[in-house]
């Protein structure tokens, strides 16, 4: 067929060698592979040789593969590019390829090869010297006259074919058309067929054929078209009436337009008509021939005048007009068009057209619109408000790119004014204005310059929120209004969440507004009138909310989830489903469920709620039934149970309202029980792999039976909680808890059996020695436990943690104390901290601990000064010696105080610091004995305090006040002696002179109590306690009221105890104490002075006066200090507010040393009746005082925390300290008894009578005390 002169012929790739000219064929050229002569074959530029006999045979067997077939038409084609090849063919062999071609286009339903015939036949025809055309013509027709190919899709190529030929003017058609009688009728017959395509292109060839026959005025052609004109009519009319397809319209019209031109249309009305008529109209005798085809007429046109082609509209006006000017036409005719309401639709046509050309009009005047809306914005209910706004939307929407940057901003601001006088009720505004307001700003959003437009998002914010509030505000609940200004609110989330804004921090905050006005107002409005507002209005609501959660990257959108969950919205959703049943409804509320869960468990399960939507019901009952189910071979079924389960997990964790509906609920059952603690116990799970409810967890650990589970997945969490690794969470009480939360506050409430599976666990690792990291993450969390619930230090006590924490120190050596010791002592510092001393009384164990404790500290030589872990032991005894004094811990604490090994470290210690002297002063806490000062001297004030129990009565007191190089004095108990002390508040730093004068202030007390129980004189010298005095006088005006207050009492007592001996001789030419004295009292008597915060600062002072004042030799320049005036001046300075204990004593004592003039003691009874009426008026104000916690150490991860511990609970256990609960009601108490006193003293004053008891001015307080108080 087309080979290469040196191959075969077949061949299958294309020419490509060049041959020097192709004129003339050869004489001596070859015949083909088959045998065919070479006359009837050409070669090509390529060097290739074309057998038109081989094609002839290739395209003429219907049985040849297609890929074949399209290989030799393409290759003609190539070859037909080729000029002289063209010209060659046309000349000489054209007529060979006729009949082929059109017999393969007749045989072929493959639509590519009819492409390439029809493409090669055109090619063939459109050459200028081509006279083939004809052939093509007359073959076609005949083939289509025949009717033989049944309007298969062979017909659709051969008529397409048959229309691009009749459209080449270079061809005689008319005269090639043999049978026109057939050809047309078969064409008509064909308008029937279902095929849009097939009848398109009969529509074509059919206004082709007529165009034709009235051009040339062939009089065979129009009276076969007049003959059969009704039947085509009608059927054309059905066509048109019936298509969609504007290229069968625009056929159909141009058909209808050329039979109309020649009065076919009216003269064929009046022609008897076939059986084809319209199956509507035949029903009706009244109707007669003519009226059918009119009304049909009437009817076919209408779709093409709704076309959105302009060129179908303006051929069907031109067949209309050309309908109407027919000579022949009739009156009754027309009517018929009118009465079919023809007229309308060209009207319509005509006022879409003008309205069109009026908007490209507005565009040149769309400054003066907005001018225009200026005005109309600022008048309430001007008349023409909503057409200028509709002018506005129609530019801003036609023409996006229409309003400039300063345009836009303009127009948002008289919408955003008009929005917010309408907001405050200043100004109405239509329903229809308030519509187009919102759509303006959606359409602002989409115009380019929106971006560009400086504060364009301010003034978009404070408008959505102008129009939300308003509507919102609408007694009526206009459900329109409410539709409008969510669409708004959903389109202004979309623009602000949009890849391009999402980062732009002017968006961002437009989110956040939109999430703000959605938990703000709209949800409680939302929840409050749901039954009052229409499906679309509640639908796009609900699709607002839902595009939030969409978002579930943004920690608003989480805190937006939880708040629509503790507002019962899935009770409140399925609550919508029962207003609206229907498929869009239920769509919405389980993809808002979906989205939900997403957002709220972080793990994309709500894909599970998603793929089940379909087969989900609508009633919560419903899903019940389902769960009830056996799904076991029902896949469909075990997706619905899932994403059941995950509504009424998610739900239920949230304490959703639903499930205190007894409808909703499921009886409890034994044996779902049963089943339970099977798969707990036979399968691994994990408990924190997913959130819970507390309900739920309180639950699990009642259950005896899951023991062994339970207890692994204790260890779990304490592994996870080890590394970080806890992301779940527990709800309840409407709060949103970790899993180790819950787990404390379970222990601590003790009904169930976490204390007892934490304390077995740990029990367990001790004894099975586990690896390391077990047991320290076990103690981790213990001691996160009682640092998140301090009560749970007791239950753990309870259920042995002793004897647990017992195996594990005795399982330690000296050498393999590792990081699970320091573990260890952090946990048993905690606990200390916390529990309650009559937890321990009665557990061995915890002695034994703290003994074993104690021999380990004993075995580091180096214990104090320089290791982490021995502070942190030291800090444990501290809180031993604290629990003794309440009864607890007595045998360890009497080991503590006669340590031979802790005697010698603390004096090692001490007689380094005081070595120091004045260098003590630059030591900073944290160095070597900074820090060990820090724990040695609290160590020694408890140990003080636990004497009086643990060795009660064995101790002298008097010998700590005795010279350290003494050997006969030593103790066999800790010591630290008074003038010891003394170096350290003089010399320490801030902490030392605390911690030092708490120590100073037991000496003293105990000191006291054993002097005048046993009515003892003092052993030490004279010379002692005046250097000791002379510290204690220095530091009464320290800057630290702690240290000066405890400075104070000291010397007070010193100077009681001196007068007890009459020491006190001193006092009298003693220039400080005069000077205390006078600091004071000036400072009392000061205008203005005496606030509160003032007096206090004095009362270290105040203290000292009131010691001095009680002397039995007092100071003769007293009543110099306090002459008439000061004494007056102080009494002038006294308000409510500044009248304290100390400041009622001092009163008092100046009245009974007689410095009070009778005038001044009745004027000072006045003061404090009113101040006493005052506080009894305010007897309700301690029942709103907060609540204070006594403070207890959360965690301990450096020294520091345990220092500031201890020190903190020195001081809360010393003079002056008031907790929490003491804040108002006992200090009220304390002035309100001292006031009485005074109040007793004046009546007795009269008579001479003077109460000369001594009133102690500090007695220590126990464990006992602060429990009472």
């Amino acid at each position: 067929m087309f080979f290469l002169d040196s191959q075969e012929q077949n061949s299958d790739h294309l020419l490509h060698e060049d041959v020097a000219d192709f004129n003339r064929q050869s004489p001596s050229s070859p015949p083909c592979a088959n045998g065919h002569r070479s006359t009837i074959s050409l070669r090509t530029d390529q060097g290739g040789t074309f057998c038109f006999l081989c094609f002839s045979n290739l395209v003429s067997d219907p049985r040849v593969p297609t890929v074949h077939l399209s290989y030799a038409l393409h290759q003609l084609s190539i070859a037909l590019s080729e000029p002289l090849f063209l010209r060659t063919l046309l000349s000489s062999h054209v007529h060979f390829l006729v009949s082929p071609l059109v017999h393969a286009l007749s045989s072929f339903d493959d639509a590519p090869i009819a492409i390439q015939i029809m493409d090669t036949i055109s090619l063939l025809c459109s050459a200028v010297e081509s006279s083939v055309g004809e052939d093509f013509v007359e073959r076609i027709s005949a083939q289509l006259s025949s009717g033989a190919l049944g309007w298969s899709r062979r017909q659709l190529h051969m008529l397409h074919c048959f229309g691009v030929l009749m459209n080449y003017e270079n061809i005689d058609t008319n005269s090639h058309i043999k049978d026109k009688e057939s050809l047309v009728c078969q064409l008509v017959e064909g308008l029937q067929l279902p095929s849009e395509e097939i009848r398109g292109e009969i529509l074509f060839v059919l206004y082709k054929f007529s165009a034709l026959q009235f051009i040339e005025q062939n009089v065979d052609g129009i009276e076969v078209l007049s003959s059969l004109c009704p039947k085509l009519l009608c059927l054309s009319f059905e066509a048109l009436a019936k298509t969609q397809r504007d290229d069968v319209r625009l056929n159909c019209v141009a058909l209808l337009t050329i039979l109309a031109q020649q009065g076919l249309l009216a003269n064929s009305y009046t022609s008897p008509v076939s059986s084809m008529s319209l199956d509507e109209v035949d029903d009706d005798p009244m109707h007669t021939a003519e009226t059918c085809l009119n009304v049909l007429f009437a009817e076919a046109i209408k779709g093409p005048l709704l076309s959105t082609d302009s060129e179908v509209q303006i051929r069907t006006l031109d067949l209309i007009f050309h309908y109407v000017s027919q000579e022949s036409i009739s009156s009754k005719q027309i009517q018929v068009l009118v009465e079919e309401n023809v007229a309308d639709y060209i009207f319509e046509i005509m006022r879409l057209s003008a309205e069109h050309s009026f908007r490209k009009k507005l565009v040149i005047g769309f400054p003066s619109v907005i001018q225009l809306l200026h005005y109309v914005g600022g008048v309430p209910c001007h008349p023409f408000q909503i057409q200028t706004l509709k002018l506005i939307s129609s530019c801003i929407s036609d023409f996006p790119g229409i309003a400039s940057t300063s345009q836009v901003h303009e127009i948002g601001l008289v919408m955003k004014t008009m929005l917010e006088r309408y907001y405050s009720q200043e100004m109405g505004l239509f329903p229809d204005a308030y519509a187009i307001i919102c759509s303006i700003f959606v359409s602002l959003m989409k115009t380019p310059s929106f971006a560009e437009t400086p504060d364009v998002l301010t003034s978009l914010q404070e408008s959505l929120r102008h129009a939300i509030l308003a509507c919102l505000r609408l007694p009526e609940k206009d459900s329109s209004q409410i539709s409008h200004a969510v669409y708004l609110l959903n389109e202004v989330y979309a623009y602000c969440s949009a890849p391009t804004s999402i980062n732009k921090t002017s968006c961002i905050e437009l989110r956040h507004c939109v999430i703000d006005l959605c938990v703000s107002h709209i949800l409680s409005w939302f929840l409050a009138n749901v039954n009052e507002i229409s499906e679309e209005a509640t639908l796009g609501i609900m699709e607002t909310f839902h595009s939030i959660l969409l978002q579930n990257s943004d920690i608003q959108v989480v805190d937006f989830a939880e708040i629509l969950v503790s507002a019962d919205w899935f009770s409140f959703s399925f609550g919508c489903l029962g207003n609206f049943s229907t498929d869009k409804m239920k769509q919405r509320v389980y993809l808002m469920f979906s989205s939900l869960v997403d957002v709220l468990h972080k793990q994309k399960t709500g894909s599970y709620i998603r793929d089940a939507l379909p087969c989900l019901p609508s009633d919560p009952q419903d899903l019940l039934f389902l769960l009830g189910q056996d799904s076991s071979s029902n896949q469909e079924l075990a997706s619905c149970q899932l994403a059941a389960l995950l509504i009424f997990h998610t739900s239920w964790i949230h304490n959703d309202r639903s499930h205190q509906n007894k409808r909703y609920q499921i009886s409890y059952s034994l044996e779902a029980e049963r089943i339970v603690f099977h798969l707990l116990n036979e399968y691994e799970w994990d408990l924190g792999s997913s959130d819970i409810h507390l309900e739920s967890l309180k639950w699990l650990f009642q259950q005896e039976d899951i023991s062994k589970s339970l207890t692994y997945q204790i260890q779990n969490i304490s592994r996870n909680n080890f590394v970080g690794n806890e992301m779940h969470s527990v709800y309840g009480d409407g709060r949103q808890r970790s899993l180790t939360y819950w787990f404390a506050k379970l222990i601590s409430e003790g009904d169930n059996y976490a204390a007892t599976l934490l304390v077995n666990l740990l029990t367990q690792l001790a004894e099975k020695e586990e690896k390391e990291n077990d047991v320290i993450s076990t103690l981790t969390l213990m001691t996160t436990v009682v640092s998140i619930s301090p009560t749970a230090s007791d239950q753990l006590s309870m259920h042995g943690i002793g004897n647990a924490i017992h195996r594990l120190v005795c399982g330690f050596t000296n050498s393999s104390l590792g990081t699970s010791f320091t573990t260890l002592l952090l946990l048993v510092f905690n606990i200390l901290a916390s529990v309650q001393p009559g937890v321990l009384k009665n557990d061995d164990s915890w002695d034994a601990v703290f003994i074993k404790l104690l021999n380990c500290l004993s075995l580091r030589e180096t214990a104090i000064t320089q290791n982490h872990d021995g502070m942190v032991v030291i800090g444990i005894l501290c809180l031993v010696l604290y629990h003794s004094s309440s009864g607890a811990l007595v045998e360890a604490s009497r080991s503590i105080v006669l340590n031979p090994y802790l005697v010698s470290a603390i004096n090692t210690v001490v007689d380094v610091a005081c070595s120091k002297g004045p260098a003590l002063t630059q030591c900073q806490d944290e160095s070597d004995i900074g820090e060990a000062l820090a724990f040695t001297l609290p160590l020694y004030f408890f140990s003080l305090r636990s004497l009086q129990i643990v060795l009660a009565g064995a101790v002298d007191w008097q010998i700590f006040f005795a010279q350290s190089g003494n050997l006969e004095t030593t103790l066999p108990v800790i010591c630290i002696y008074c003038h010891n002390l003394c170096r350290l508040m003089h010399f320490g730093t801030p902490q030392i002179k605390l911690i030092a004068s708490y120590c100073l202030l037991e000496l003293l007390t105990g000191l006291s109590e054993q002097v005048e129980t046993k009515n003892e004189q003092l052993r030490c010298s004279p010379n002692y306690l005046k250097s000791v005095k002379s510290v204690l006088g220095g530091l009464v005006f320290y800057d630290d009221v702690r240290v000066a207050t405890n400075s104070a009492l000291c010397l007070s007592m010193i100077l009681r105890l001196e007068d007890m001996e009459g020491r006190t001789e001193m006092l009298k030419t003693s220039s400080w104490y005069r000077f205390i004295a006078e600091e004071m009292s000036v400072s009392l008597a000061m205008p203005c002075s005496a606030s509160n915060t003032f007096v206090n600062h004095h009362k270290p002072a105040v203290y000292v006066t009131v010691a001095m004042l009680r002397l039995r030799s007092k100071p003769v320049w007293l009543r110099t200090v306090f002459d008439e005036s000061c004494v007056s001046s102080m009494i002038q300075n006294l308000t409510g507010t500044n009248i304290s204990c100390e400041i009622v004593i001092l009163f008092r004592e100046l009245m009974q040393a007689q410095l009070l003039s009778s005038e001044q003691a009745a004027k000072l009874n006045r003061v404090f009746q009113a101040s006493r009426q005052q506080m009894q008026r305010n007897g309700t104000r301690d029942e709103i005082v907060e609540e204070q916690v006594e403070q207890t150490i959360s965690s301990v991860h450096d020294l520091g925390d345990v220092c500031s511990y201890l020190v903190h609970l020195m001081v809360s256990n010393s003079f002056g300290y008031t907790s929490g609960s003491e804040t108002y009601t006992k200090k009220k108490k304390q002035v309100l008894d001292e006031m009485e006193q005074f109040s007793n003293l004046l009546s007795t004053r009269g008579n001479d009578v003077t109460n000369s008891t001594l009133c102690k001015v500090y007695t220590r307080k126990t464990n006992a005390n602060r429990a009472k108080s």
